[in-house]
């Protein structure tokens, strides 16, 4: 029918609607519209223009369809009808799901599409929007990601909590390395630190974990003596512990320099205070010393001179604080700020 759909009204089944009997369904066509329509030897029908009631009761507003009672079957198959128009609705057996034609494309109603079916998507449509079915906290929404398998390599999962919402995992395990991109994060095995990229640089994060590292000296010759060191970084903040006993074959022969595991902020001058040293003067006793600023990769190790009046620097020599020999040694304790 092009324009108008004509409507039975039977007050019971195969009853016309004046009370004959119905005998066979009859075609109607597309009359213009009166209040009565003639059908089957005068027999009435009601008529209202684009609207289908099937129950002989009170009409609905125009363009319904209105099923009482039975079902409604839509067009099926396993491809979609050939030029659809807009609106129109199909299911698909083969894929066990309905799709509405939205003018330009068939779009599935009521069914969750896979995530590997989707396409011509964009990263930030990706959404979980599942909520779970008992919250545990208090009446915030949660959405639960679960049995993602396998992620290929550089494939990123990004989840993006509403307002003041956090993030809760089970277990997380963050990929080895360094990063440089803005808000990714790494953890780098090698270092055990973590890596936060910041658009341009990567910004570590140390879990203050102490580590070990070899210093390596100026004017002093470690030989078959021992030397060792360790540090550990909170935030910008190193400390760092450096040992060294001297072997029958070890020797110092002037300004003692040693490298430190980090990279210090710049200051002001050689003498800023960074730390204390003790020298071991092995049978007789302990002297105090000063460590101060080389450069931002290293200290000097200096001693302190005392007379009446005040204690003043000086460089370590063969001779200062005393005359170096076996079993001797020196042990200094020093915090700075990384670079």
């Amino acid at each position: 029918m092009a324009d108008y759909i004509w409507q039975l009204h039977c007050q019971t089944e195969g009853v016309y609607h004046d009370g004959d009997a119905f005998p066979a369904l009859k075609t109607i066509d597309d009359t213009a519209p009166t209040s009565t329509c003639p059908v089957d030897g005068g027999h009435v029908v009601d008529m209202v223009p684009k609207n289908i009631r099937i129950d002989g009761s009170t009409l609905l507003p125009t363009s319904a369809i209105d099923l009482n009672e039975g079902m409604l079957i839509v067009p099926r198959g396993t491809g979609f009808p050939a030029s659809p128009a807009e609106g129109q609705v199909c299911y698909r057996s083969d894929l066990d799901e309905f799709h509405a034609y939205d003018g330009a494309a068939w779009n599935i109603v009521g069914k969750g599409t896979p995530h590997a079916d989707l396409t011509s998507v964009t990263s930030d449509q990706h959404h979980a929007r599942d909520h779970a079915s008992a919250h545990s906290n208090s009446d915030a929404d949660e959405v639960t990601v679960e049995n993602l398998g396998t992620v290929a390599t550089d494939t990123a999962l990004i989840l993006k909590p509403n307002g003041s919402g956090g993030l809760v995992f089970g277990s997380l395990i963050l990929g080895d390395g360094t990063v440089t991109v803005d808000g990714e994060i790494k953890f780098d095995r090698t270092n055990e630190d973590l890596s936060i990229g910041d658009g341009s640089a990567s910004q570590i994060i140390h879990m203050g974990v102490w580590k070990t590292y070899t210093p390596v000296w100026t004017n002093l010759t470690v030989g078959n003596g021992t030397s060792s060191g360790r540090y550990t970084q909170i935030g910008k903040t190193v400390h760092v512990q450096i040992s060294v006993l001297l072997g029958s074959t070890s020797s110092i022969d002037g300004a003692v320099i040693v490298t430190l595991p980090i990279t210090m902020a710049s200051l002001s001058g050689a003498n800023f205070a960074l730390g204390i040293v003790t020298f071991l003067d092995q049978g007789v006793g302990y002297f105090v010393g000063h460590i101060g600023e080389d450069s931002t990769t290293s200290v000097r190790v200096n001693t302190l001179i005392g007379n009446v009046a005040f204690v003043k620097l000086n460089s370590l020599s063969s001779t200062e604080p005393f005359t170096w020999t076996t079993s001797d040694g020196i042990q200094m304790s020093i915090t700075y700020e990384a670079e």
